[in-house]
């Protein structure tokens, strides 16, 4: 029962979301967006739950027809800072692609902090996010070519949805070709903006 009414609730935000985008030109404004050929797209979000002491994350693999190749949502516990829920989908979506012999990615997050903060070399090593930025730079060795972008909440509309969603799971979700009710139905709304 308690599934059912979360599942209400979900919907019922990516329906206000997209009913807020009745203009065309918005609809295509802020419509995911696919990448470039031979490129494959990693979205990823991470979400708290101050009450109950634990995070999620959340990534999600499209190809350029938008076709989802992988979803997965990952449970975090005891992490409470914001920053490094965010740093840590970036750091768990790369572990999860970087053995499937991916050359090139766009990776998409909504936080501009930690966008900004990956794609300067020169960001300070003495930082509380230091030694997870370490790890995520090593991990981008593992593609030819690699982007980090900043996309628009919209734009990264299922990997939000995603780690909301799925707060009450505690280990790792995967999915791979069959998908749950929700990613389909969050999967239909983002082509449909």
């Amino acid at each position: 029962m308690n599934s059912t009414i979360e599942h209400a609730i979900s919907m019922l935000h990516l329906f206000k979301g997209v009913k807020t985008q009745l203009d065309p030109a918005l609809k295509s404004f802020y419509a995911w967006k696919a990448p470039p050929t031979d490129f494959l797209k990693l979205n990823v979000d991470g979400a708290t739950f101050h009450h109950l002491h634990k995070a999620r994350i959340c990534a999600v693999l499209r190809d350029q027809a938008g076709k989802v190749l992988m979803a997965t949502s990952k449970g975090e516990r005891g992490v409470a800072d914001p920053e490094m829920i965010e740093f840590l989908a970036v750091l768990r979506g790369l572990k999860f692609v970087v053995s499937m012999g991916i050359s090139q990615l766009i990776i998409e997050s909504d936080c501009l902090f930690i966008v900004s903060q990956l794609n300067d070399a020169e960001s300070v090593t003495l930082s509380p996010w230091a030694s997870i930025i370490a790890d995520i730079r090593h991990l981008l060795f593992a593609f030819l070519d690699v982007k980090i972008s900043h996309v628009s909440r919209l734009w990264n509309g299922i990997a939000h949805e995603l780690a909301r969603h799925t707060w009450q799971v505690e280990s790792i979700q995967m999915w791979w070709e069959g998908f749950s009710d929700f990613i389909s139905q969050a999967i239909w709304l983002d082509s449909r903006l």
